[in-house]
C-alpha cells in the first residue's frame, strides 16, 4: 500500500470519528447526559419519554413513536382547582361547594375539606340552675353555674306536724325539711293555731269578758254588750 492510499484511509477514518464525536456532542447538548441513540428513523437521534401531550419523540429528527400519556387530573375541591399531577397543567376551577359540619354551641359550621367556617356558634341553651342541680346546656351538656341551694318549700300534708314544727318539701326537687309553726295568738274562744298546718297548742283565753256597751241604745228587752278582751259584740 502506497502513501496516497494510506492518506485516503486516514482521512476516511478521521471523518467517521468526527461524525461520531459530533453525534455524542449533539446528544449531550439536548439531554444533559450521554444516551444511546435509539431513533428508528435516524442514526444519531434519541427518543424522549412520552409526556401528557406528546408521545416518545426523537430529539434530532422529530419522529414520534407512540401515544401521549394524557393528563392525570386531580379532583377539584371547594377551594382548589384540579390540575394534572404529572405536568401541573390547571384543570377545572374550584367548586365552591363546602362540606360543612353542623354548628355547635362553641363553634360555627366548619368545612371538613378546607377548614373554612361559616356563620357563628349557636351558644349554650342553658337550663337552671335549680336548688339542687347545677346549670347545664340542653344541647351539649356543658355545665354552668352551681346549684343555688335555695329550696322552694311548701307544706307537706302527708306527715303529721310535731309540737314545734311542721314538715315541708321542696316543690322543685322534692327535698324534705321542717319549718316552725306560724302560731296565731289565743282568742277568747280559740287556742293558738298554726296558719300553715292548723296545728293547735295551748288553750283559749277562757271565753268572752262581757261589759256594757254604752255606745249603742238598748232595746226594749236587752242592752248591748261587748267583750273587753276581743271587742266582740253581744246583748244581755
Amino acid at each position: 500500500m502506497n502513501l496516497i492510499e494510506r492518506r485516503k484511509k486516514m482521512i476516511i477514518f478521521m471523518t467517521l470519528l468526527l461524525i461520531v464525536i459530533g453525534a455524542f456532542v449533539l446528544i449531550i447538548g439536548k439531554t444533559g447526559s450521554v444516551r444511546a441513540a435509539n431513533c428508528p428513523m435516524c442514526p444519531v437521534g434519541t427518543m424522549s419519554s412520552a409526556t401528557c401531550t406528546t408521545g416518545p419523540k426523537c430529539g434530532s429528527c422529530g419522529y414520534v413513536n407512540g401515544s401521549a400519556l394524557g393528563h392525570k387530573w386531580t379532583t377539584a375541591t371547594c377551594v382548589d382547582s384540579s390540575h394534572c399531577s404529572r405536568c401541573g397543567t390547571p384543570g377545572a376551577p374550584a367548586t365552591g361547594n363546602h362540606s360543612y359540619s353542623a354548628a355547635t354551641c362553641t363553634a360555627p359550621k366548619k368545612c371538613a375539606v378546607c377548614g373554612g367556617t361559616s356563620g357563628a356558634a349557636l351558644g349554650h341553651d342553658w337550663v337552671g340552675p335549680t336548688c339542687s342541680n347545677s346549670q347545664y346546656c340542653n344541647r351539649c351538656n356543658a355545665t354552668g353555674a352551681p346549684a343555688t341551694g335555695n329550696h322552694s318549700y311548701v307544706y307537706d300534708g302527708t306527715k303529721q306536724p310535731s309540737g314545734s314544727a311542721h314538715y315541708v318539701k321542696c316543690s322543685v326537687c322534692g327535698a324534705s325539711g321542717t319549718a316552725s309553726h306560724k302560731m296565731s295568738n289565743p282568742t277568747c274562744e280559740a287556742a293558738p293555731k298554726c296558719s300553715v298546718c292548723n296545728y293547735t297548742s295551748g288553750a283559749s283565753l277562757g271565753g268572752h269578758k262581757w261589759v256594757y256597751d254604752g255606745t249603742k241604745q238598748p232595746s226594749g228587752s236587752a242592752h248591748y254588750t261587748k267583750c273587753s278582751v276581743c271587742g266582740a259584740s253581744g246583748t244581755a
